[in-house]
């Protein structure tokens, strides 16, 4: 498998290494399943936008006086 540089290259790695662990949970006893399987689900969840502050309020060309 070559080096992931997308970010779909990487919840494919992480899926096959969450895979991995699972079904050799006895070659990894200190691999905690449930931590990395929320990290991943929070890492494919998007983050909520934030909603950008008002813009000021400016004097529209048309009016503006010399």
């Amino acid at each position: 498998m070559k080096f992931p540089y997308s970010e779909a290259e990487v919840v494919v790695l992480a899926e096959a290494m969450i895979s991995g662990y699972s079904a050799h949970a006895a070659d990894f006893p200190s691999v905690d399943l449930l931590s990395l399987g929320t990290s991943l689900t929070d890492y494919k969840t998007p983050a909520p936008r934030r909603s950008s502050p008002p813009r000021p309020r400016t004097k529209s060309l048309a009016n503006w006086s010399r």
